[in-house]
């Protein structure tokens, strides 16, 4: 189904049986309004911000800490687009890049990516000391992908993470 079907289902209990019925919101809105609450719910926690860039790999809209602006950071997720495949596997490897201080594996491709957070073939990690030697991050990250759809496309890191993790992937796998 696409990212605009607004088909849901309703277990009917004394029938014993899903039944399908409209869906009053579609699956975009119901994850940004999840991401919205989350961003609402929580003090004290820096959040960045990436994006599927279509039908290949993703990219860093917001390094981790960039929009302090509660009010800002919900306007750009609910402005994010339902649009294109959801290649998740090269998503999550340029976010690994990101935070480990990797190259940019295809980012460099999106011309409204966070540039900040980069000198346009590094990142510079959000773990890395400031130039007084503070921590910019604590030490842990939580990445949490809002998709409206299954992982589509998106496979060209496979041999990469493969490489990372010492197993066998198949492309099909993800990192599911």
């Amino acid at each position: 189904s696409s990212s605009s079907d607004n088909t849901c289902y309703a277990y009917d209990r004394s029938a014993r049986r899903y039944n399908v019925v409209d869906c009053v919101k579609s699956r975009m809105q119901v994850a940004q309004e999840a991401v919205n609450g989350l961003i609402d719910s929580t003090d004290d926690i820096e959040f960045g911000l990436a994006r599927f860039g279509g039908g290949q790999s993703g990219y860093i809209v917001l390094g981790i800490g960039a929009e302090t602006d509660k009010a800002k950071l919900k306007s750009i997720v609910n402005g994010l687009p339902a649009s294109g495949a959801t290649p998740l596997m090269d998503s999550a490897f340029e976010i690994y890049r990101y935070l480990s201080g990797g190259s940019l594996y295809e980012a460099d491709d999106f011309s409204d990516r966070d540039t900040s957070i980069d000198n346009g073939s590094s990142y510079e990690s959000p773990f890395s000391r400031s130039s007084d030697g503070t921590l910019r991050c604590e030490n842990n990250a939580y990445v949490i992908f809002m998709t409206d759809g299954d992982p589509t496309s998106g496979t060209d890191a496979t041999s990469f993470i493969q490489s990372l993790t010492g197993s066998s992937l198949s492309s099909t796998e993800g990192l599911l």
